[in-house]
Formats: structure tokens, C-alpha cells, sequence
């Protein structure tokens, strides 16, 4: 019997553990993307989706910087005041500055 193949009907939180709050909120700025199908030196490696995988991964590409950097801001608990000001700017109005607030340094 074949199995039943079930329709994504929303963006996928791609995250193996939780790893706080700054995480959370990191993953809630993440738009949407998905990757490309073929992948080449011109075209993008993702591409937005409106029921794409979220991850900091996706961030980090967007934001032109490693996801290991990422994940420091995490483990620090601490994100650059730049930075936060970059990540609101890619969330597309799904966080504020002020969600930030705590975190920056």
C-alpha cells in the first residue's frame, strides 16, 4: 500500500534542539526559503517560499555571514547591535528592534 503523502501548508522550523531565547527569536525572523532545484554559480542557493524551510542556515546566507557566527551569538547570548539591526531588516516585519533589546550589547 502506498503511503499517504501529506501536503506542507506552512514554513518548516528546521532546528534540532532548542537552544534558548535568542535562538527562538532568531528562527522567527527567518523568512521562508527553499532550495534552489539546480543550483548554479548565477543563480541563488535559496530561494524564498512561502511554505520554505526556516533555519540559521537561511539566515546566515542571507545575512552574508557564517552560520557558526550565528550560532556564537547564541552560545554568547549576545548579538552585535549591527546585527540585530540586519536581522530585522530580512525578517520582513516577523520581529522588531525591540525584541532584540535584551540581547544586544
Amino acid at each position: 500500500m502506498p503511503r499517504k503523502v501529506i501536503p506542507r501548508t506552512g514554513p518548516r522550523e528546521k532546528r534540532a534542539e532548542d537552544l534558548g531565547a535568542l535562538h527562538r527569536l532568531l528562527i522567527k525572523a527567518c523568512p521562508p526559503h527553499t532550495r534552489h532545484p539546480t543550483p548554479t554559480a548565477d543563480s541563488p542557493r535559496y530561494v524564498p517560499s512561502p511554505i520554505g524551510d526556516k533555519s540559521i542556515a537561511i539566515l546566515a546566507w542571507l545575512l552574508q555571514v557564517r552560520p557558526w557566527a550565528i550560532y556564537k551569538w547564541i552560545a554568547k547570548g549576545e548579538i552585535p547591535p549591527k546585527r540585530a539591526s540586519a536581522v530585522v531588516d530580512v525578517a520582513e516585519g516577523r520581529v522588531t528592534l525591540a525584541d532584540f533589546s535584551p540581547f544586544i550589547y
